[in-house]
Parts: C-alpha cells; sequence; structure tokens
C-alpha cells in the first residue's frame, strides 16, 4: 500500500516536470510566484508545538480550522472554572486533535505546496 507521503513525493515531482517544460521566462514566474507561497514543513510543526491551541492552521491558510480549535480551547479555559472536567475535555480535544498534525507535518505541508504549486501552473 502507498503511504500518503509518497503519493505526495510522486505528485510534487510530476509538478516539477510540468514546471519544466515551460518556457524560461515562464519557468521563472512559475518559481518566482511558488517561492512566495511555499510553507516550510518546520514553522508548522514548531507552531503546532508551541501553540497547541491551533494557530498552525493559520500558517496554511486554514482560518476556519484555526477559529474552531480557537474557540475551543478558550471555551474550554472558560469551562475550567464552571465545570471543570467539561473544560479538561474541551481542551483535550483540541490537544488531541493537534498531536496527529504534529507528527504528521512533512506529509501536510507538502499536500498544501502541491496544492499551491497547482494552483500557479
Amino acid at each position: 500500500m502507498v503511504s500518503s507521503e509518497e503519493v505526495e513525493l510522486l505528485r510534487e515531482e510530476k509538478l516539477r516536470v510540468l514546471a519544466g517544460e515551460l518556457s524560461g521566462d515562464e519557468r521563472l514566474l512559475y518559481w518566482t510566484e511558488v517561492q512566495k507561497r511555499l510553507k516550510d514543513p518546520d514553522t508548522y510543526a514548531a507552531m503546532n508545538f508551541a501553540f497547541i491551541f491551533g494557530l498552525h492552521h493559520f500558517y496554511l491558510g486554514k482560518w476556519i480550522q484555526g477559529l474552531l480549535a480557537i474557540g475551543l480551547f478558550t471555551a474550554g479555559l472558560i469551562t475550567l472554572f464552571i465545570v471543570p472536567m467539561a473544560g479538561v475535555l474541551l481542551i483535550a480535544c483540541v490537544v488531541c486533535s493537534a498531536i496527529p498534525a504534529l507528527f504528521r507535518s512533512d506529509t501536510i505541508v507538502r499536500q498544501h505546496n502541491n496544492e499551491v504549486m497547482e494552483q500557479i501552473y
């Protein structure tokens, strides 16, 4: 079975081949725009690790997921003082959803970058 990381590597290679077939000026414009919009997996992972409550979603432009994560985290903090177990549960949901993203940061960012490269192409 092929992993999602292998699929994204193949997709990235295909995009690089297609970009290589562009004329000189088109290729320069393509890569200039791509470099502006590509994201770094290490930055994504650091944001996820340091700010477990969802800022890494904003880095990739996923505003709804980011707002949802921050909203749940904030609701959990507020609820801690009213119904402690419910607050812990809300915060645990945010943390448990962020941990897999931390370990898959390379694949998640590669997928995002491939989508950016496809849009620009």
